[in-house]
């Protein structure tokens, strides 16, 4: 008996197919799968949209038009993940950072930044208070207080706010997950929640806590990643015609829990008791500093314009009772 018990191989599934209940090392990620949801209930009308070379199914539900993975990791394999300062950039790049070099170069992080802050400038006046719900290193929340506004940043990640605190110098930075922040019901003018809401466990539960801590007439400011994109419809078109290598990476197993359109974008801002003031998109080009080069401007524009790019971003308003909304919904 002991000679079979030590036999026995713990360490984690390395080769596809992976299937539920798995615990598989992936991508630099490690944690057991289980079936993912759709974060707004069941409706019944669920299907499979693809499955990938993995054994992952990309589910769409017709209803909410969101698509959702399943299997996913765990709460507590995606909690272990993101403590990682380096899960989705290389933070050795912001060793002996030099701010005024960072904004010459227009680094790919720099022009996401000033984005952002150039979107809620049109909504917000200087002095607002802005919430920054997964700052990572708090490269937005430095630009946005220099542009005038009283910007605060967190992050799950530690070690991400400790670089950004002290190698970076960016002050208003704090670890914590938004429940834990100890902020007070109605604390901020805006709130910008950035590439962070196709990664959250709990979806819904979020966002309600978001909807809490905006003041009435305050201003909600999100990215997703869009799956009505034209870009994401051609890329799903090569993979199952088997003619794109990297099969459905697009889809970001597994760090990417769901992908929005238009449609669900709205329906979750507005179970949260928000109203859609825009919704807009960003591409690929735009986002790194080449919207200028290569096809003409206005094209990238109205393209953008009408929602068809890669990452989808919503402007949503706090009006009347949150919480009386969201439970009417």
């Amino acid at each position: 008996m002991a000679a079979l018990t030590s036999s026995i191989d713990n360490s984690p599934k390395t080769a596809p197919p992976f299937q539920i209940g798995d615990d598989i090392e992936f991508r630099g990620w490690r944690g057991r799968l289980e079936p993912g949801v759709n974060p707004f209930g069941a409706s019944g009308s669920e299907r499979v949209m693809v499955i990938d070379d993995s054994g992952i199914q990309y589910w769409h539900d017709p209803v909410s038009d969101i698509v959702f993975t399943s299997p996913r990791f765990s709460q507590a394999s995606l909690d272990l993940a993101y403590q990682k300062p380096d899960a989705h950039i290389d933070t050795r790049q912001f060793i002996d950072f030099d701010r005024d070099a960072w904004k010459r170069t227009a680094d790919r992080s720099f022009v996401v930044s000033k984005l952002k802050v150039d979107l809620i400038s049109r909504w917000l006046a200087p002095g607002a208070t802005v919430l920054d719900v997964g700052c990572h290193l708090g490269l937005f929340v430095m630009l946005a207080q220099e542009a005038g506004f009283a910007c605060t940043g967190i992050d799950v990640s530690a070690d991400a706010i400790k670089i950004g605190a002290e190698q970076l110098g960016i002050p208003s930075l704090s670890a914590c997950t938004l429940d834990h922040a100890g902020f007070a019901p109605e604390s901020f003018d805006g709130l910008v929640i950035w590439d962070v809401l196709e990664h959250l466990y709990d979806l819904t539960n979020v966002m309600q806590q978001c909807a809490t801590v905006l003041k009435p007439d305050g201003y909600f400011f999100a990215q997703v990643p869009n799956h009505r994109g034209v870009t994401a419809r051609l890329k799903t078109l090569a993979c199952k015609l088997r003619i794109r290598r990297g099969r459905f990476h697009h889809f970001g197993f597994p760090w990417h829990l769901y992908h929005f359109s238009p449609r669900s974008l709205d329906v979750l801002v507005r179970r949260a008791g928000l109203e859609t003031v825009r919704i807009r998109s960003y591409s690929h080009r735009s986002k790194s500093g080449a919207a200028r080069r290569g096809i003409p401007a206005w094209i990238n524009q109205r393209i953008e314009s009408l929602a068809l790019s890669d990452y989808l971003y919503i402007v949503a308003r706090k009006t009347g009772d949150v919480q009386t909304r969201a439970a009417a919904q």
